[in-house]
């Protein structure tokens, strides 16, 4: 019996068994008759048949999961009844993870198979009868064809199902996401340059802090960026050498790659952000407990899970201050052009990115604005110019994050990436932005350099119109002082272009486009009036605008 319990073969500890228990069933039978009932066949035979159940489990286990286990120990039942070597549900979150990448269609799943009707136990006599034997079997085929339909074995008791199905026991959803988290981001971690593990494992943090399970997620959240996250940054601003977790074959080359690292550092951030500020508890006995009297003679028994419990165990206190310094680091790195642009924004960032960085006060000091300010610049011209369809509000919540750690204005993101739309050209992707000017977008600003911006284009055209003499008779209707006022505002506007800068030339956009800019402008203006720019200025701009817009209209219709 112990020999079986201990053995890492198991088809022959389970062969074994059966013969022994068939072994155990004729001579208890004899002596039944012999000692009068004193000596049960039944009591004898009972035991083995328990065992056989148990290793029944393994065998479920081992098949399904490709006989792919964490750790160097091998599966037997004396080891899973330790309950400080393996962990059931991490067993389960494999076996999920190998059903379905949909992390919704997880959650689903684990509500369906609790409630549903053609579960049962396979360390229970329940799991005797033949049909669920090969039913069992049918589920370990499944497991090494794949999956195409998670929902058949939810409406057909013939169908086999996961082994959530079968170790109803443990299915306890949070400690389940909580161990997906944590296969995922390891997965990510063998195959780097793949995002779709790491993008699914953020999906499940997020999943969890939805519920009432905040402080878990913020657990496995810190165990992701402190394993697999936290190294690639050390490495990237102070090489593979200062690093024992990574070595440079692996990753040198992603590291290189700009598109690799914009999206590495865009979910790190994410990740970051969920680490906890403040001392995260999370009761891990409730993995031992059940609600039904059936599930407490069920096998393998709730215990303490021992991956959480040391996950748990490792768990600290994020300083406030310094989540904010590494998460402005981060921030940058997504936006910078260069790496060497955020060394310029920064000094002390030798203290960052070490394993206990992030639990003790670091204030690295953001220096040299006018670096700060290209970085920013930089990174709203690369976003508008990446812009394609129309939008209706302007989301740029990482660089404003990073602005109000720089202590820059909360409005000069929005604002000034909305008149970079308009130096791009692209009125017409802005206009369901600008229908009420949003209350992060500086009016006055808006105001003057979007009238500056009107009167290039208009300048541009007026130039053009006074080259052609079919044209140079409705230059002359023009308001010679407004004119000049116009002239005057666009040579103005030529350093504050963010986008086009000192080498803007001359604009190509049509008239009417720039008449309806001129008109947004008077709206505003009306209600929201700057003190640079008098309405009554823009009025009259409308009015030249529109004086031009209908005379080229005309000819074009003649």
């Amino acid at each position: 019996y112990n020999f079986c319990c201990e053995a890492p073969d198991l088809p022959r500890a389970f062969l074994l068994a059966t013969v022994c228990r068939e072994a155990v069933s004729i001579v208890s039978k004899q002596q039944e008759t012999k000692t009068y009932g004193r000596v049960t066949n039944e009591k004898l035979v009972k035991t083995w048949e328990a065992l056989l159940r148990k290793l029944r489990v393994c065998l479920l286990i081992s098949i399904r999961l490709h006989g792919e286990l964490p750790g160097s120990f091998p599966l037997t039942i004396k080891n899973i009844d330790d309950g400080t070597i393996f962990s059931v549900f991490d067993w389960l979150a494999r076996d999920e993870i190998l059903v379905s990448q949909d992390q919704r269609e997880i959650n689903s799943l684990e509500v369906a198979c609790f409630v549903s009707k053609y579960s049962f136990d396979p360390s229970l006599p329940e799991g005797d009868s033949p049909a669920r034997w090969r039913l069992l079997q049918e589920a370990c085929v499944a497991a090494h064809e794949g999956f195409d339909d998670i929902n058949p074995f939810l409406f057909d008791k013939d169908t086999p199902g996961p082994l959530i199905l079968y170790l109803k026991t443990h299915n306890k959803p949070a400690f389940l996401a909580a161990h997906r988290t944590l296969l995922l981001s390891g997965m990510w971690g063998r195959k780097p340059q793949l995002f779709d593990d790491l993008e699914n494992c953020v999906l499940v943090i997020r999943m969890l802090r939805e519920t009432e399970n905040q402080s878990l997620a913020s657990i496995v959240a810190l165990e992701v960026w402190q394993s697999q996250l936290r190294p690639i940054f050390r490495a990237l601003f102070f090489g593979f050498d200062d690093v024992d977790e990574l070595t440079e074959d692996e990753l040198g080359a992603l590291c290189s790659d700009s598109n690799w690292r914009q999206t590495f550092t865009t979910i790190s951030s994410e990740v970051l952000g969920y680490t906890p500020i403040s001392k995260a508890v999370f009761d891990l006995s409730v993995a031992n407990k059940s609600e039904s009297k059936v599930f407490r003679d069920s096998w393998p028994v709730l215990k303490g899970d021992i991956i959480l419990e040391s996950v748990s165990s490792r768990a600290r206190q994020v300083h406030a201050e310094s989540r904010d310094v590494h998460q402005a680091v981060v921030y940058a790195t997504i936006f910078c052009r260069d790496l060497n642009e955020v060394w310029e924004c920064f000094y002390g960032l030798e203290e960052l990115f070490e394993r206990h960085s992030l639990f003790n006060p670091v204030q690295p000091i953001s220096t040299q604005l006018e670096s700060q300010y290209r970085l920013v610049n930089n990174a709203i011209v690369d976003r508008a110019a990446f812009q394609r369809i129309p939008i209706t509000e302007i989301n740029l919540r990482e660089l404003e994050a990073l602005c109000r750690f720089w202590g820059l204005s909360e409005w000069y993101v929005p604002t000034n990436f909305l008149l970079a739309m308009y130096e791009l050209e692209k009125d017409h992707l802005v206009e369901g932005v600008i229908a009420a000017l949003p209350a992060n977008v500086d009016p006055n600003m808006f105001i003057d350099r979007g009238v500056e911006l009107s009167c290039f284009r208009v300048a541009s055209v007026v130039k053009e119109m006074k080259r052609s003499k079919d044209f140079r008779d409705v230059v002359g209707l023009l308001d010679v002082e407004i004119l000049d006022w116009v002239k005057e505002r666009a040579e103005q506007a030529i350093p504050n272009f963010i986008v086009l800068g000192k080498e803007a030339k001359e604009s190509s956009i049509s008239l009417a486009i720039t008449h309806s800019l001129i008109l947004r402008l008077l709206t505003i203006a009306t209600t929201q009036p700057s003190p640079n720019t008098p309405s009554v200025r823009i009025h009259s701009l409308s009015v030249m605008t529109g004086t031009l817009v209908h005379e080229l209209d005309s000819r074009d219709g003649n």
